[in-house]
């Protein structure tokens, strides 16, 4: 019996253009021409007030950000809003004093023209600001929102292993690619980065090692999910994606900022996205889900043949929302740890440095594999901390004493199939082996 497993196909009509409007943060001057779907949280003011912290953050994370530069853009915002706010009150007032005038018009005739004069002026004055007002505020408030995440007091100046399983002098030994040895094995027909097939054993170790980590999920207290493959504009700029790492699909209108983005069901995105602008009780957390699906992202096609190059794969993504990050955490790099070690393969933990994560991310674990033949490791897997950056960007909200507070957000993709089984076919070419791990046949058709 030969199963056949299409690995990788996109039919769909893409865009990669960059992308100029935003639909996280739209100003009151575009907001006839465009649904503004919520207001983000902005807390820079908080932010300022430990100005060496962000400036740190930035350095650690290597990002060629200028906060001096952006502090002094917001307090000229400041003292616009500031002024704009005046000049409405001002406004308000003379039409109330002209009012009360008008009662005895006769008598006060010289004063309601002066108040009218005054009138004109501040509505002209006001006309003025307002011509400038939005693009301030959208360039202003953009840059605020291009800021990084805190960063975890646990992210390490340099990769920190810890945990590595038994098996690392495998290491040693060098293997022929993966993608050889696959065709030599007819475990797949590669044809480029986004059309590969598995067939045979290539087919029946997907739907194993997916069983396999789905029972160990539900047995661990995780709820599977089911989730869109596809998120607006909105969802992408909130969980800090960029648009130029995501499958667009065109659309007719041109003027439409939120567009329709294929970014795949086992992603933070669609997670994220049923739950923007929703609110929960506190008793309700912590949310433990997980979703079985495909991870959808631009790949580089001059690159060779590569498992670790493919722009759609199976995976496995997990969301929590929490009260807590560090306990949670240490939960999953104990389950992780389990899950793994229990498939017979030589694999290692590791917490990330500042400049290898995401701007949504506060610390990144990485879980990695061996490859055999690049002679390093990869990482088939990982499970991110965002603090309450996403929540607050998109309003996911909990409900504690009467006031609204913001959830913190775990993600990750606990399982890269296809990363995955290229280090396992290395692995066993090293071993002198073709058959796969008896752990993951056995979980075939449970």
């Amino acid at each position: 019996m030969v199963i056949h497993k299409r690995f990788n196909f996109i039919n769909f009509k893409i865009s990669l253009r960059r992308w100029y409007g935003s639909a996280l943060y739209v100003t009151g001057d575009k907001a006839q021409k465009t649904f503004a779907v919520l207001t983000p949280v902005i807390d820079f003011d908080n932010q300022t007030q430990h100005i060496h912290n962000l400036k740190q953050n930035v350095a650690r994370r290597q990002l060629e950000i200028d906060i001096d530069q952006i502090v002094r853009r917001w307090n000229f915002f400041q003292n616009i809003c500031e002024r704009k706010k005046n000049l409405e009150t001002t406004r308000s007032e003379i039409g109330k004093a002209v009012a009360d005038l008008l009662k005895n018009e006769a008598a006060n005739q010289e004063q309601i023209e002066k108040l009218k004069l005054h009138a004109r002026v501040v509505k002209d004055d006001l006309k003025n600001l307002k011509e400038t007002f939005y693009e301030i505020e959208e360039s202003t408030v953009l840059k605020v929102l291009d800021l990084p995440n805190t960063l975890h007091e646990k992210t390490p100046e340099n990769e920190t292993v810890v945990y590595c399983s038994p098996g690392s002098e495998i290491a040693s030994k060098i293997s022929e690619n993966h993608i050889n040895i696959a065709e030599s094995l007819s475990y797949i027909k590669y044809i480029n980065p986004s059309a590969c097939y598995l067939k045979s054993e290539g087919a029946l170790f997907e739907m194993s090692i997916l069983n396999y980590f789905r029972q160990c999920m539900l047995k661990s207290g995780y709820i599977q999910f089911s989730n869109t493959n596809f998120c607006r504009s909105v969802i992408l700029e909130g969980c800090g994606g960029s648009f130029d790492q995501s499958f667009t699909l065109e659309e007719d209108s041109e003027t439409d900022i939120n567009r329709l983005h294929l970014c795949g069901s086992a992603t933070v995105y669609p997670f994220m996205a049923y739950f923007t602008k929703h609110s929960i009780q506190q008793t309700n957390l912590p949310l433990k889900y997980f979703s079985l699906g495909k991870k959808y992202a631009p790949v580089n096609k001059d690159l060779p043949a590569s498992f670790f190059n493919l722009s759609q794969q199976a995976v496995l993504n997990v969301f929590i929302a929490t009260l807590e990050e560090v306990e949670v955490l240490d939960s999953i790099i104990k389950e992780l740890s389990e899950f793994y070690e229990h498939l017979g393969y030589h694999f290692r933990l590791t917490l990330l440095p500042a400049h290898q994560l995401e701007k949504s991310e506060s610390l990144r674990l990485s879980i990695q594999m061996y490859s055999n033949y690049i002679q390093s490791y990869v990482e088939v897997g990982n499970v991110s901390l965002h603090e309450n950056y996403l929540s607050k960007r998109l309003l996911f909200t909990y409900n504690s004493n009467k006031s609204r507070k913001f959830p913190k957000i775990i993600s990750g993709t606990l399982l890269n199939v296809p990363k995955m089984l290229g280090c396992v076919l290395e692995n066993n070419f090293v071993k002198g082996t073709t058959l796969l791990s008896d752990v993951i046949k056995k979980h075939l058709f449970v």
